[in-house]
């Protein structure tokens, strides 16, 4: 046996023994509602964490305003939207409720929906030390969330996301892009194309979020145009892109 075979063996062996030793804790925290508002006139909302483990957790919430330029998410610091308490530990079994506030009065004129993003981040715990005065070595694993949160200044009920679907070609790639020229934000799921009258699925589940004025871009499978559909904020939509 050569000994670059014998120490490769040698280190699965250990890899093995530390993978059997430690323990690695997955994230086991539960938050609800997943697509929090705040309605005309409403000057808060609440976000529940909820501990489904056997350990406590420490959360920090923290909000950001939220855009898309050319197809990315941008995340920026703001005032406006604040979490109280920002940071919380939760006890297994129990749920903390965070309030949501928002510290601005909507502006005549300004625009209708404003889009802000929740981000929660699992701190890491402190090491566990044992009655011998030594650190268990378990991994801490840190674990982050992004929820989105829309705040609103007039009733958008009769309102409706206006798509535009432009198909491109670019060599082998082919694409659909998703223009939304509305005033509220589209939330897409299962992306379907349609093809000689079979239906295949693009992506399924939650596409991504389309926010007004914003593009979305999507992967086309087929060299062949073919007509899109998608749910759009639960509704089912045929989307005809222009070629």
């Amino acid at each position: 046996m050569s000994l670059i075979r014998f120490i490769l063996i040698v280190l699965l062996q250990l890899i093995a023994i530390l993978a059997a030793s430690n323990s690695v804790r997955a994230s086991t925290v539960v938050i609800w509602p997943v697509d929090p508002v705040l309605k005309p006139g409403e000057q808060a909302t609440g976000l529940w964490l909820e501990n489904k483990g056997d350990k406590p957790v420490t959360l920090q919430v923290r909000s950001f305003d939220w855009s898309q330029v050319n197809g990315e998410d941008r995340l920026v610091p703001q005032n406006d939207i604040v979490a109280s308490p920002p940071i919380a530990t939760v006890e297994p079994g129990k749920r903390q409720l965070v309030r949501i506030y928002r510290r601005v009065v909507a502006q005549p004129g300004g625009p209708t929906e404003k889009s802000y993003r929740l981000i929660v981040d699992e701190l890491p715990q402190l090491p566990h030390v044992d009655q011998q005065g030594g650190t268990s070595a378990g991994l801490a694993v840190q674990m982050r969330y992004s929820i989105p949160l829309f705040a609103y200044t007039l009733d958008t009920s009769d309102k409706a996301p206006h798509l535009v679907p432009t198909y491109r070609a670019s060599g082998a790639e082919r694409v659909v892009e998703i223009r939304n020229a509305g005033t509220v934000h589209a939330r897409l799921t299962d992306v379907r194309m349609l093809l000689g009258g079979q239906e295949q699925l693009i992506k399924a589940g939650l596409a991504g979020y389309v926010l007004p004025g914003a593009t979305l871009r999507l992967s086309l499978p087929d060299n062949a145009p073919g007509t899109v559909r998608v749910g759009v904020n639960g509704q089912d939509v045929t989307l005809t892109p222009a070629i």
